[in-house]
């Protein structure tokens, strides 16, 4: 595994905080509605498909692969 390859962790994405919505979060969610039919919560996975999203605009995924896992919370 290289080291592009290892986990990253960042918490540039959380704003104020658990249950505190975003305004990139709440961008992700309407864009995941509209493109993909998704529906995502604000409080992880609007904010998760915020950061990836973020990310790739910067480069930083380096051309994947990535993995999205929405399982819609307990159920």
């Amino acid at each position: 595994m290289t080291r592009s390859a290892q986990p990253q962790l960042t918490s540039a994405w959380l704003g104020d905080g658990y249950a505190h919505p975003t305004r990139s979060g709440d961008q992700a969610l309407a864009r995941a509605s509209a493109q993909a039919g998704l529906a995502l919560e604000r409080t992880y996975t609007a904010k998760t498909l915020a950061a990836l999203l973020g990310l790739d605009a910067t480069g930083r995924l380096d051309g994947g692969p990535v993995v999205f896992l929405h399982t819609h919370g307990p159920r």
